[in-house]
């Protein structure tokens, strides 16, 4: 990875979702949080999944930098 590269972890737990871009050596760059909502159902969890993860690249100073990978867990 070069120094433009970032990563983004996810945590998908059962009341927040969160995104968090890394630098590659793992230092936090970004994070985003949402609440999971998933008495709304599957459909809308997957919704509010990217739009964290979009949120977390839009506002944030990651524009210009190359996305490498997604880890969830």
């Amino acid at each position: 990875m070069s120094d433009k590269d970032y990563v983004i972890g996810f945590d998908l737990g059962g009341t927040k979702l969160m995104a968090t871009a890394l630098d590659r050596s793992f230092k936090p760059l970004a994070s985003n949080r949402k609440k999971t909502r998933a008495v709304d159902g599957g459909e809308a969890v997957y919704q509010r999944i990217k739009t964290c993860i979009s949120d977390l690249v839009d506002q944030s100073e990651l524009k210009g930098r190359s996305l490498k990978g997604i880890g969830m867990g």
